[in-house]
């Protein structure tokens, strides 16, 4: 049970700044159709279509990546759940618990795939929606293919899968491969309430108030004689010798580990002796794409990955808050 929000604690407000990007259309001098346009409240929303006041990206479908002069850097390891091409990262007047982030579109809707807040409280950037939340089949292609909203405009408001972060930056992250024109934002809208002491004591006398109830439910014997049982049942069943995943070959264990993306690699190589060899050969770590990873990249990280592999055959850290000094510290390639 979650406290009710009292409604003169709500507050709304718009962009204030742009802090970063990856990409923009307009000039910076002109101010058209760059992604200074985000600020503010809305200029022309509800109508639809292509205006100079709109903040617009670089580009749409994969024609950019089709005559990009660079190479693609194909892993050795799965990719993660992440499709994203573009960002926006933004900040706003107060910081709030956010409860929502509503971004109004005006032309060619439904390239947003991500959105990210700053958790001061935890001094992270956190992800608080994902195009891969809305999917019943998750998977990279799947999200590629995903279907687009109608061509109207639209006040797209995701159901966030984490609320009541502390923050007043977000990031939005897109992804255009489908769109057969430029995507065109009006303005970018948080939803949430100030860190109250006083609502924060009654959330707390809430909870109190749910675990006492619980705990002073009555438990009846009857429970107790069948989980004895089960556990009878189990111990019997625990006497059979059964193949555990370790005694697998390591041929079969290699491939396994290869369907894993990175983040998965390191949380199996923590789990014992032998998955911590598997997961330390050098080939698995000579190319990498560490974009997906943009918020925990650091320099430990990279020092630890040329520990790991020695030599970079390719390495992509892009969107990283890195300078280039930190990267070349050592000769890496």
């Amino acid at each position: 049970m979650q406290a009710s929000k009292p409604e003169n604690l709500i507050v709304r407000q718009f962009v204030k700044s742009v802090l970063d990007f990856s990409s923009q259309y307009g000039r910076e001098q002109s101010g058209s159709y760059t992604v200074a346009n985000v600020r503010g409240c809305p200029t022309n929303y509800p109508k639809y279509g292509d205006f100079l006041e709109s903040c617009v990206l670089r580009t749409y479908g994969n024609w950019w990546n089709e005559m990009s002069y660079l190479p693609d850097i194909k892993p050795n390891i799965a990719e993660p759940f992440y499709i994203s091409k573009d960002f926006i990262e933004l900040e706003f007047e107060q910081k709030l618990m956010i409860d929502s982030v509503i971004i109004y579109e005006n032309y060619n809707p439904g390239a947003v795939v991500a959105l990210y807040a700053f958790d001061y409280i935890k001094n992270k950037w956190t992800l608080i929606w994902s195009i891969f939340d809305d999917l019943k089949i998750k998977s990279n292609s799947m999200a590629f293919e995903r279907p687009l909203p109608k061509k109207e405009s639209r006040k797209f408001r995701p159901d966030l899968t984490k609320r009541d972060i502390f923050s007043n930056l977000v990031r939005i992250e897109f992804e255009h491969g489908k769109l057969d024109y430029y995507t065109e934002l009006d303005a970018i809208e948080i939803v949430g309430y100030p860190f109250d002491l006083k609502l924060s004591k009654e959330i707390a006398k809430n909870i109190r108030h749910i675990g006492d109830k619980f705990f002073s439910l009555e438990i009846s014997s009857d429970h107790l004689e069948n989980a004895s049982d089960k556990i009878k049942n189990e111990s019997v069943r625990s006497e059979k010798k059964q193949l555990t995943i370790t005694e697998l070959p390591n041929e079969l264990l290699q491939k396994i580990i290869r369907l894993l993306d990175l983040r998965d690699i390191f949380f199996l190589r923590s789990t014992c002796r032998k998955f911590y060899q598997l997961c330390s050969e050098r080939d698995l770590f000579n190319q990498l794409d560490l974009k997906p990873f943009w918020n925990q990249v650091n320099e430990a990280l990279l020092e630890t990955f040329y520990n790991l592999s020695c030599e970079f055959k390719a390495l992509d850290v892009s969107w990283s808050k890195l300078e280039s000094t930190q990267i070349f510290k050592r000769e890496i390639f």
